[in-house]
């Protein structure tokens, strides 16, 4: 399905279903929610808008002062644009998550904030608050949508997450320490588990990042060759299927998941030692992701 919104005015458009593309042209004023879309959502000449959108692909152009949390599988890509804020995507409805799964998306592979500026400036986009969430942005899904979800689910706290919220490529505190995990192939419900009680379980840590990969014995070789501690069955598992790999971020960040994850089995956590490189190694090595 493909939605297109031409010249609108302080509207609301929900879209809270699989899509195939979205194209918005000189919209003012509007607040989009939108769902997982296999291609593109395309902005152009748009102003004072806020944007909740899931998509393969995400572009701008020609639009200014919007904020949009955004989840999107590959560069997002801002051109001739002023004051554009961006963030993690946040929202959630009972079918989210099959819809991700319908277009092949992987929630793990966010890159929302590897934003590449066909015409760099210095006000051209920034980010957005970490703390900011859909219900910042825009209205109730629960008010126009009650069978998608319902008043009571849309108020519960913590709301679900779908998609991990991730840090990104905003500066670090200056104090603290990089920790890994890898969860081996079949564990994507075990990663978020995980994922979903660590805010709770340790407030003080930020997730990073998050990407699920089809390891080859080269990339992993090139990831965990530094590794001394790697039982012979967890690198032949971490071959057999998609693994995700988490990063986090905090005082005793290493130390807090060998605690939590230490003794889990299908998980890897390196030592205190090694998290800092597992977690370049893993996120810096170009992967072909799921």
């Amino acid at each position: 399905q493909q939605i297109q919104a031409d010249g609108c005015e302080n509207c609301d458009f929900l879209l809270c279903d699989c899509l195939d593309s979205v194209l918005a042209d000189d919209c003012k004023n509007c607040r989009f929610f939108i769902g997982p879309t296999a291609g593109s959502v395309f902005l152009r000449t748009c102003v004072d808008c806020k944007i909740v959108a899931a998509c393969g692909q995400f572009r701008v152009r020609e639009c200014r002062n919007c904020d949009v949390l955004l989840y999107c599988q590959n560069q997002p890509v801002v051109e001739s644009s002023k004051k554009m804020r961006f963030g993690c995507f946040s929202g959630y409805y009972f079918s989210l998550r099959e819809q991700f799964d319908s277009v092949r998306l992987s929630v793990f592979n966010n890159v929302w904030s590897e934003i590449h500026d066909f015409t760099p400036s210095a006000d051209s986009f920034s980010y957005l608050d970490p703390k900011l969430s859909h219900k910042d942005l825009l209205k109730p899904l629960s008010s126009a949508l009650p069978e998608v979800i319902s008043p009571e689910e849309e108020a519960a706290v913590p709301l679900p997450t779908v998609v991990p919220l991730t840090w990104g490529e905003r500066t670090l505190p200056p104090s603290g320490e990089h920790g890994f995990a890898l969860f081996l192939p079949g564990q994507a419900e075990a990663c978020h588990t995980f994922l979903q009680g660590l805010p709770q379980k340790h407030p003080e840590l930020i997730v990073t990042t998050t990407k699920e990969v089809q390891l080859t014995l080269e990339t992993a070789v090139k990831a965990f060759t530094h590794c001394e501690d790697l039982p012979r069955l967890t690198k032949e598992l971490m071959l057999k299927g998609p693994t995700i790999g988490v990063g986090v971020y905090g005082a005793g960040a290493a130390a807090a998941m060998e605690q939590l994850l230490g003794n889990s089995q299908g998980v890897f956590v390196p030592s205190a030692g090694e998290a800092r490189t597992c977690h370049q190694n893993f996120f810096g090595i170009k992967m072909d992701i799921i």
